[in-house]
């Protein structure tokens, strides 16, 4: 399994489950796969309203986060698997890194790791419950 291999699995598991704060908002915690979900929705809300108001401060606050958490993510994620996982053999780093990264998106689905104002039936939720 190449470095890229890994780096590209490790960074697409955290971009999804990873919980990142949203700054300007106290206590929230979601991944930053979300963070572009919004964003991205309310760019299509932009094309049929327009820009004016809160909508488009919310909007670039949203992909924001998401470029900035993507890129940090995107930092880790090769440090990670140039510096830890690349000391692993060759044979047995592939299913190092799919256990790792099953066990954060288990977390993500068995657990309620997510704190967000943004979810429809209460504050905490699990990501199964976060893309409802």
């Amino acid at each position: 399994m190449s470095h890229a291999w890994t780096r590209n699995l490790m960074f697409l598991t955290l971009f999804c489950v990873w919980p990142l704060p949203l700054l300007g908002l106290e206590g929230s915690f979601v991944p930053a796969a979300r963070f572009l979900q919004l964003g991205v929705s309310l760019v299509a809300l932009i094309l049929i309203e327009g820009s004016g108001g809160i909508v488009g401060l919310i909007t670039g606050l949203m992909l924001g986060h998401a470029i900035v958490y993507g890129i940090l993510l995107w930092i880790g994620a090769s440090l990670l698997a140039r510096f830890v996982f690349s000391r692993i053999d060759d044979v047995v780093r592939p299913r190092v890194v799919i256990v790792v990264m099953a066990f954060f998106i288990a977390w993500g689905i068995f657990s309620r790791p997510y704190d967000t104002q943004f979810h429809h039936s209460h504050a905490h939720a699990s990501l199964a419950e976060l893309y409802q």
